[in-house]
């Protein structure tokens, strides 16, 4: 008789396997496929363990901002290939705030929704802070932000991508 899985006591084949296809895991998966790599090689590279690979590549564990950095930089990967496209500056007007919130619909429209999310998240964790008073042109760019978070949240949860870790979840 097989393997039985300690937590639910079913055999080891029929546990259901959770895969997600992450910006994050294509990138770490593609490059080592292209570098003709194993996992235990990226691993020792990365100075991880060889399981850790394997859970990056199937989209599981909650990598952080900066182990994405570190690994980035390691490997030469645009960090945007990672879901990384981060602003650079928070706006501080509602000009510059409508420019990211538009940028963020042109990533959508290319169909790159996990770029699109990490800037938008990061968007509103920005403005949400300096809005202290009842202004009309901040609000709006606020409210425009949070309708380009809906849509995201509704594209990937229609694709069945949606992060666990959404702001507007």
């Amino acid at each position: 008789m097989g393997a039985k899985n300690k937590a639910n006591g079913l055999p080891s084949s029929a546990r259901p396997e959770m895969q997600t296809s992450t910006p994050w895991s294509q990138a770490l998966k593609e490059y080592r496929e292209i570098h003709h790599l194993t996992q235990e090689q990226l691993a020792f590279d990365l100075n991880v363990h060889p399981k850790t690979i394997g859970r990056y590549e199937r989209g599981e564990g909650g990598q952080n901002m900066q182990e994405l950095r570190r690994i980035s930089d390691f490997l030469g990967i645009h960090p945007e290939r990672l879901g990384l496209a981060g602003i650079i500056e928070i706006p501080r007007s509602p000009a510059e705030i409508e420019a990211v919130t538009d940028r963020v619909w042109l990533l959508c429209e290319q169909a790159r929704l996990f770029e699109a999310k990490t800037v938008n998240d990061q968007l509103i964790r920005g403005i949400k802070d300096q809005i202290i008073s009842e202004d009309p042109f901040l609000l709006r760019s606020l409210a425009h932000a949070y309708h380009v978070g809906g849509y995201i949240t509704a594209m990937m949860s229609r694709s069945h991508i949606l992060p666990s870790n959404s702001l507007l979840s």
